[in-house]
């Protein structure tokens, strides 16, 4: 477990009021898993269950609001997927939605998985 900084992806709002998903940097605990991370804010407030685990390239967060055990659990289980070697927030956010009722998709089966180890608890 490395303490530190690391970027996480957020919605945010230009000077124009524009909505937009961009990159803020945060600092607390965080380790790698290949293409995920897990972390926590340094600032959790006591809670063990503050932990997320997030794809690097993007920082969107894939699962939030888990203990220390089932983030890790959760991020060894969703490294292989072919996914997560899309590397733009867009990009991913229009596959999953091309791809989610479309069994013809290359990768249905895939988000089918990766949907139940979402709800894996250690």
């Amino acid at each position: 477990m490395k303490k530190g900084f690391y970027f996480i992806g957020t919605n945010q709002h230009d000077k124009d009021g524009v909505s937009f998903f961009g990159p803020e940097l945060q600092e607390g605990s965080h380790e790698e898993y290949g293409t995920l991370f897990i972390h926590r804010k340094k600032d959790y407030q006591g809670n063990p269950q503050k932990w997320k685990v997030t794809h690097v390239s993007t920082g969107a967060a894939i699962t939030e609001r888990l203990d220390l055990a089932s983030a890790r659990l959760q991020a060894k289980k969703l490294n292989g997927f072919k996914l997560w070697e899309i590397k733009t927030y867009e990009e991913i956010k229009e596959t999953i939605a091309e791809s989610q009722h479309n069994p013809e998709s290359p990768y249905y089966e895939e988000l089918k998985e990766i949907q139940k180890i979402r709800y894996l608890r250690a």
